[in-house]
């Protein structure tokens, strides 16, 4: 029963994503980036969907000046995506200011909530993209929600890191298709 629900689906492929990962880690594969989109809530059959209705993982390796795309889905299988490229590793590391600029706005709007009195209202459903970075250099996860927001509801895209890490999640997701 569980897995015909929209949590059993993301069970599903959150299980995927942790077995491959400890897969990357058994090969000694530390530098890789996960790439997540898809629609929380968005199995109300009126909700607007920019994305996928199921949430749908990218994950990116190098190794050997090639990048490696692995997607994962709940109910397919696929085979890995091999590209002559480091380029999405170089922005990231070109970038790296952006993600610990948008690591610090994270922190600060964690510490401003603790003064809050009111929290205004999350809808139902919205789409969102998640880009997690694990490098040696750098740690990072951002989530942008409905292409603007932040996981508190803050609009971001006049932040100027905004920007750079979009940029780079449209990136991967092009290669990726």
């Amino acid at each position: 029963m569980l897995g015909k629900t929209a949590l059993g689906q993301t069970a599903i492929i959150d299980k995927k994503l942790k077995l491959y990962l400890q897969s990357l880690k058994k090969n000694n594969i530390e530098s890789y980036v996960v790439v997540e989109q898809g629609c929380q809530g968005c199995e109300i059959e009126y909700a607007p969907k920019p994305y996928p209705d199921d949430k749908v993982i990218y994950v990116l390796t190098e190794a050997d000046n090639k990048i490696t795309i692995q997607k994962l889905e709940k109910d397919k299988e696929h085979l890995p995506i091999s590209l002559d490229s480091t380029s999405v590793f170089k922005m990231l590391k070109q970038r790296e200011s952006a993600f610990t600029s948008q690591a610090q706005f994270q922190a600060d709007a964690v510490e401003s909530e603790k003064t809050l009195k009111f929290v205004a209202p999350h809808p139902k459903y919205y789409p969102y993209r998640t880009i997690r970075v694990n490098l040696p250099s750098f740690k990072s996860e951002t989530k942008v929600i409905d292409q603007k927001y932040d996981v508190n509801g803050t609009l971001i895209t006049n932040q100027k890191w905004f920007k750079p890490i979009n940029e780079i999640l449209e990136h991967i997701i092009r290669l990726a298709q």
